[in-house]
């Protein structure tokens, strides 16, 4: 018989669900079940998951990274949630490094754009992410 490692009752996941909107849901653990898991979701309701038929996520504490590999948990859910808060949170900062990479979402209206200048003799990673910057 599988023994799961135990979650804290509290701690916050994603859990990935069918939606044409989202590709995951953020859930709270609220019990847990030997490999199963029993959440409540952001709109209250309750969701279950097995560790067995697939990989916990758990979220991050912070949600806006300028540098995704600083994420404690790097996982895919926690890397959409990053872009998207980056996005759609913090005025429309549409560039997020990954290390050395420069991860860029078109946020399909104008953003405010530094100037040239303004990256010239930085050192990488004392700026905020630009294309500039790389």
């Amino acid at each position: 018989l599988m023994r799961a490692p135990a979650v804290g009752i509290g701690t916050k996941i994603w859990l990935e669900v069918s939606d044409k909107e989202r590709m995951y849901v953020s859930a709270k653990v609220v019990r847990q079940e030997n490999t199963v898991i029993i959440c409540e979701d952001e709109e209250g309701n309750e969701r279950t998951f097995d560790m067995g038929f697939g990989e916990l996520y758990i979220q991050n504490e912070e949600k806006n990274y300028e540098d995704m590999t600083a994420m404690q948990h790097l996982h895919e859910p926690g890397m959409l949630e990053n872009v998207r808060c980056r996005i759609l949170q913090t005025k429309k900062q549409p560039y997020t490094y990954m290390g050395t990479v420069l991860v860029a979402m078109n946020p399909l209206e104008p953003v405010s754009q530094p100037t040239v200048n303004e990256y010239a003799g930085s050192s990488f990673g004392s700026i905020p992410p630009h294309p500039y910057a790389v």
